[in-house]
């Protein structure tokens, strides 16, 4: 199972950040963490450990991803994260592998 949405761009700053790396103190170094993109596009996807909300940008690059109990859980949180932004979420066909994921959320219409 594997659902996508689109992030639309907006001016409010996000309720939740999300960063790569580890912080300075873990590693008792000076911290490596690098805040990571705004996302355009959402995917939630089911696997045998749970849900994932992972975040892509227009290119497809990592924008994070997170670890939920269920698929409502995940859908809240991108509501809590994006302000309204998130557009309506679609079922990605069996037949979309996961490499074109990314392609079929941009091509297919925003329905909200």
């Amino acid at each position: 199972m594997r659902y996508v949405t689109l992030v639309r761009p907006t001016d409010i700053h996000p309720t939740t950040r999300h960063f790569k790396g580890l912080p300075g103190e873990l590693t008792r170094e000076p911290s490596s963490l690098e805040e990571m993109p705004w996302p355009r596009i959402l995917v939630i996807r089911q696997s045998t450990r749970g849900f994932f909300l992972d975040r892509y940008t227009e290119e497809g690059d990592s924008a994070g991803d997170t670890w939920h109990q269920s698929f409502d859980d995940a859908q809240e949180q991108a509501l809590i994260e994006y302000n309204g932004s998130v557009g309506a979420w679609r079922e990605v066909p069996a037949e979309i592998d996961d490499a074109e994921v990314i392609a079929f959320a941009l091509r297919e219409p925003d329905t909200q």
